[in-house]
Order: C-alpha cells, then structure tokens, then sequence
C-alpha cells in the first residue's frame, strides 16, 4: 500500500514537472489554438446547413429560431473555451458569435428532427435536395420532380 502512494506521488511530480516545462508550455498552446480552429471549422459547416435549410423557411419559424437561440444564449451564460480542463481565454466577441452559430444550428435541427418525427412546429419544411439529418445532397426522385 505505501508502494503505491509512493509512485503515484511520483507520477504526479512528473506530470507537474511537465506543466511548468516551457516546451510543454508551448505545445499546450499550440494545441489549444488546433483544436480551437477545428471547432471554428465545424461550427461554419453546421452553421451552413443551418442557413440553407432557414432560407427556405416562413417569418413565423425564424422568429421561433431567434426565441430559442436567446433562451439558450440565457442558460448557457457567457461562452468559455475549454481544452483538457483548462480554460483557455480567447476573444469574448468571436466566442459569443461561435455560440451563436451553434445555437442556430442546434435549432434548425431540432426543427429537423420533430418533422422527421412529423411533428410539424409553425410550418417548418424538410428540404427535399438535402438530407435532413446531415445536410448531404440527395438526388430527388423523378415522381417528385416537376
């Protein structure tokens, strides 16, 4: 049991040794700022299948959009970044237009799934050309053409 303590007690000693380590330092960084980016990147591409499918909406679901993302903008609070545990500070403006995005994005699909569901919410419409669930073109079939 002691043996145990011991090297655990070791182990930690290493791990913090790490920490204060100026390359480890920089290669937490540039780690954090990689997968910032990444997250950048998938939230553009959600955010435009959002766009497409809410063009194609009426008035009344875009004001159920706008509801939804200022209640979740209330509960969720002021956007942090997050990288193995650490808070990773960044800029407020471009994190909170991040969480926007997402917001939208996380709307627009629940729209989508409560039609999939057809579960019809103010006159929400699939698109026909894309697939609701990921966005992916889809080729129509030619009875529904016209």
């Amino acid at each position: 049991m002691p043996m145990k303590k011991i090297t655990v007690r070791k182990k930690r000693q290493g791990e913090i040794a790490d920490l204060m380590n100026p390359r480890a330092q920089k290669k937490f960084q540039r780690d954090a700022d990689n997968a910032l980016i990444d997250m950048e990147e998938q939230i553009d591409v959600r955010f435009e299948y959002a766009k497409r499918i809410l063009k194609m909406q009426n008035e009344a679901v875009h004001k159920i959009v706008s509801e939804w993302i200022e209640q979740m903008q209330r509960m969720a609070g002021e956007p942090v970044f997050l990288f193995n545990g650490m808070r990773i500070p960044g800029d407020p403006e471009k994190m909170r237009e991040m969480q926007e995005k997402n917001f939208v994005w996380i709307a627009v699909r629940l729209l989508a799934a409560c039609a999939v569901w057809d579960i019809q919410i103010s006159g929400f419409k699939l698109p026909e050309d894309s697939c609701a669930k990921c966005g992916k073109e889809v080729k129509i079939p030619k009875k529904k053409r016209r």
